[in-house]
């Protein structure tokens, strides 16, 4: 054992990994009790934009002068009464339940923990892709919310254009393989650059053109939020990029290939668990900042 490494771990037994998702269980588990707990939380208001049709010169009644091009369009935006607001802790709380889920699951013997093991001699765990297919929208929601994002249509695509690139993740484990070069990959960081292209759009917009910044406070919180988190997302990436190359290069098939070869996604494995944790408890994290600075401010209001 050891003779093989991924990132400085070394090849895992079946049970070292069952030692290191019990202690992931236990992490996430306890996360989410601390923010049910805790009992803060932002509540952001969702809001959608539409376009009005107005006449030009008549603004109150539309006729048929505006059938014959004397209109033009106003943009408008309303906030949606029959949608309640987001709880963003309550999604931070569904993302850690959603990870502690499986992860519990297959701890313990039977058809879940069979097949588990099964796909992790294979190399892939679809498991896990799942569960980053269900939290992964939920903690890009959170994200875009804290950052300035408020219109419904756009975290709703935000959601699904994630849940999509989790997919592409799991693609390029069953299929890269088959070439050189993996198609759901280069799909995979195709939408990642989408996916927070329009984040960081949000971002930029919000900090340049808002008619009063936010307190320091507040920007304490806000430019963390962006840079961190956007180091995290693309973490993921990267460990599957890396993962890629190893696996196909000649020196990571040892003489005793035989011993190693269903024991060495493991240690690919455990990053992904380390990693999957660390987002989640970074984002938990600026939350409860941004909470303390938000009730601060508005102590300092009221006194």
């Amino acid at each position: 054992m050891g003779e093989w490494q991924f990132l400085g771990v070394s090849a895992l037994s079946d049970e070292a990994l069952w030692q290191a998702n019990l202690w992931v269980c236990v992490v996430h588990f306890t996360a989410a009790l601390f923010t049910i707990v805790d009992n803060s939380d932002v509540k952001v208001p969702v809001t959608a934009s539409y376009v009005a049709w107005k006449e030009r010169n008549n603004p109150g009644h539309h006729g048929e002068s505006c059938q014959q091009g004397n209109c033009y369009l106003a943009v408008e935006h309303a906030t949606l009464t029959v949608l309640p607001d987001l709880s963003l802790a309550g999604l931070i709380t569904g993302s850690h339940f959603l990870s502690f889920a499986w992860q519990f699951g297959v701890l313990f013997d039977g058809p879940l923990r069979r097949y588990y093991h099964s796909q992790l001699m294979l190399g892939r765990n679809p498991l896990r892709w799942l569960e980053y297919a269900l939290s992964a929208p939920l903690m890009i929601v959170v994200i875009a919310a804290i950052l300035g994002q408020p219109d419904v249509a756009t975290l709703a695509l935000l959601g699904i254009t994630t849940s999509a690139l989790m997919a592409f993740g799991y693609f390029t484990e069953v299929h890269y393989r088959m070439r050189p070069v993996s198609l759901p990959h280069v799909c995979g960081w195709i939408t990642f650059i989408l996916v927070w292209g329009i984040v960081t759009f949000t971002f930029v917009l919000g900090m340049n053109r808002a008619a009063t910044p936010p307190p320091d406070s507040v920007l304490a919180v806000i430019y963390p939020t962006y840079f961190v988190m956007l180091m995290f997302f693309s973490s993921f990436g990267i460990l599957q990029t890396v993962h890629l190359n190893a696996d196909m290069q000649e020196r990571v098939y040892l003489k005793r290939r035989d011993e190693y070869a269903a024991l060495k996604y493991n240690a690919v494995e455990m990053w992904y668990s380390i990693l999957s944790l660390s987002s989640k408890i970074a984002l938990s994290t600026l939350l409860y900042l941004l909470v303390r600075a938000r009730d601060k401010m508005i102590n300092v209001d009221f006194n």
